[in-house]
């Protein structure tokens, strides 16, 4: 199961069991190239896919949320499925092959699915599930990439907003690479929404989430996991720019360019 740096919670209210909850671009073979500093040998699909299931059989998590996923159906499905999870999937549209997930222990019941697709490509997938007798709703997205794409990374995350706004005031969580830094018009778009959702870091995002070498080390947070109903017991720290080293991400101990984000919480049962 997850180890986590523990911090205090107040039971206010009835709540359900403490959950897991495990957020993780895995990086998508397709786009697998372009890190000159990394050993070409550690982006092959063959030598990242064990790793990948590696971290996540280590997690345990009760709720995974990814995105990158292009070997869905030939890889995570069926090994998640054999280590007791249940999925749902969206692709992307046009030339991408990957796409969104969410997978969840088979022992909480599927009562809804929703498919999210937004202005451009991109996509969001979202289920309803039935955690201990409370119902939470989870979503997954990866919104557009790029630099100067701001405009249209807003008007996805509005769009996102909208859709759950509409749905039954349940308790929710929003997991996905926003590829948005704290500062960005799309992060705030999501810091200032209407329906309740806050950062499970309490306005601390982490120093960064993913750290690539391209011409020169980058260093963004760009992933995140948002909560409405939800009380956040602990998070996990991340790796040090140190532990990572001067390559950058991927690396042989971490199979991605982004970090996971891991969380333990309660949804709250009214």
């Amino acid at each position: 199961m997850l180890k986590l740096a523990q911090r205090s919670f107040t039971k206010s209210q009835t709540i359900s069991k403490k959950l897991s909850i495990f957020q993780w671009n895995t990086l998508s073979d397709q786009l697998a190239y372009n890190f000159p500093a990394v050993n070409p040998e550690l982006l092959k699909w063959e030598h990242r896919s064990p790793k990948l299931l590696k971290k996540i059989q280590e997690a345990s998590a009760d709720i995974m949320c990814l995105q990158e996923i292009d070997h869905y159906y030939d890889f995570f499905k069926p090994q998640l499925e054999n280590l007791g999870y249940n999925g749902v999937y969206q692709k992307k549209g046009a030339w991408h092959q990957d796409g969104c997930c969410i997978f969840f222990k088979n022992h909480y019941r599927k009562l809804e699915e929703y498919a999210i697709k937004y202005p451009g490509n991109q996509v969001a997938v979202g289920v309803l599930i039935e955690c201990e007798n409370c119902p939470l709703y989870v979503f997954s997205t990866h919104l557009k990439s790029k630099v100067g794409f701001d405009w249209l990374r807003k008007e996805q995350a509005e769009v996102l907003l909208n859709y759950i706004g509409n749905l039954k005031h349940y308790p929710v969580l929003v997991c996905g690479d926003f590829n948005s830094q704290p500062y960005s018009i799309p992060y705030k778009a999501m810091y200032e929404n209407k329906i309740g959702l806050k950062s499970i870091f309490h306005d601390r995002e982490p120093e960064f989430t993913t750290i690539k070498y391209r011409k020169a080390l980058e260093k963004k947070t760009e992933d995140y996991i948002w909560i409405r109903g939800c009380q956040v017991v602990s998070t996990r720290p991340l790796p040090t720019e140190d532990i990572i080293g001067p390559t950058g991400l991927p690396t042989e101990d971490y199979p991605s360019d982004h970090l996971a984000l891991c969380a333990l919480f309660y949804a709250e049962s009214k």
